[in-house]
């Protein structure tokens, strides 16, 4: 294997206009978790913004790029750095991620220190079609679109490369990726996707990425990066977020826990109502055992909490206790929980 001056390089578009400034601070102050010992290089592509001078809050071995060009739109700038894009052989792994994201540095590593950045290999975090005729336009122009075929699903806020498939389809597609660099317009996701795509290199859907503002799912360690974690989308749960990184009083139930628990049993005059839960916490209905889907729940000052992904509290159950000796969460009288097998 060649020998890398870093093992992951970051491409991300920022701003210092409007709601962006604030962004940009939240990604400076927590958007990378646990860098550890790895070597990473953050390309932060400014466009005509004066924006210098950005303080390190990661570890020493996370270097800053501050990357100029003639456009302030964020698909622009990342297409523009990709045109001029030459140093091939410094990173293993190349990602393209937004300044509202979150990610687990040392999760993300683990999982691609089992793969091969001199392979073909391309992670995303879900595939879509949304607005796509722009980048089908370049491909026609460029007489590529037939070869992409049906072939329309895209990735989503999140893009993984391998070296090797970084460097095969920018220099396999140098005409598309210089036209989509001068249109100040769209998005960054679709047009690179189908460059990959038209080069014989498919992405990987993988569990690990979320382009969603799944904390539970961080906090436990199911997903390495999550997104939307921003002040003007999801202020409380930012909030929420932060409380728990810095030890205040949140903590969630299946980290102490360490199990399974689906049902919770509510007494009711002499109806016993079941409220049921599915295996990472989301509430189902207590009527029609539909699911309510973006909800996530933790522990509190004895309280037990169920809220959505904005933050908001929905049940609120009192008195609970943390038994982490018999894994097990004690409630009052009016309460409990049904403790289950350890998967």
């Amino acid at each position: 294997m060649k020998d890398y001056k870093y093992d992951l390089e970051i491409i991300i578009p920022v701003s210092k206009n409007g709601v962006f400034e604030k962004r940009l601070e939240g990604f400076l102050k927590r958007g990378l978790q646990k860098c550890g010992d790895y070597k990473i290089l953050i390309n932060f592509l400014v466009g005509k913004e004066d924006i210098s001078n950005l303080k390190n809050n990661f570890s020493e071995n996370v270097k800053f790029n501050i990357f100029k060009s003639e456009t302030n739109h964020p698909a622009s700038k990342v297409y523009e750095f990709y045109n001029r894009y030459e140093k091939f052989d410094q990173s293993k792994w190349i990602v393209r991620l937004d300044d509202d994201s979150i990610t687990n540095i040392e999760l993300l590593m683990n999982f691609l220190s089992y793969r091969n950045c001199e392979n073909l290999n391309y992670f995303v975090a879900e595939q879509t079609a949304g607005a796509i005729a722009l980048s089908l336009e370049v491909l026609e122009k460029f007489d590529k679109l037939e070869k992409l075929g049906n072939e329309n699903y895209h990735e989503m806020e999140i893009a993984i490369y391998s070296n090797a498939t970084f460097e095969k389809v920018i220099k396999a597609n140098k005409q598309e990726i210089e036209e989509r660099s001068k249109i100040e317009n769209g998005y960054t996701d679709q047009l690179f996707c189908y460059l990959c795509k038209v080069t014989e290199i498919f992405p990987s859907t993988i569990s690990l990425l979320s382009s969603e503002s799944k904390i539970q799912k961080y906090f436990t360690g199911d997903v390495a990066h999550i997104h939307n974690m921003c002040e003007d989308k999801n202020a409380k749960l930012l909030e929420i977020f932060d409380k728990v990184l810095e030890k205040k009083g949140i903590e969630f139930c299946n980290i102490p826990l360490g199990l399974l628990q689906k049902n919770i049993y509510k007494k009711d005059s002499e109806k016993l109502k079941i409220i049921y839960l599915s295996e990472d916490g989301a509430i189902k209905s207590n009527d029609a055992h539909k699911e309510v889907e973006r909800y996530f729940w933790y522990y509190k000052n004895n309280n037990l909490l169920f809220c959505d992904y904005c933050g908001d509290a929905k049940i609120k159950f009192e008195n609970f206790e943390l038994d982490k000796k018999n894994q097990c969460l004690v409630g009052s009288d009016q309460y409990f929980l049904r403790k289950m097998d350890i998967f």
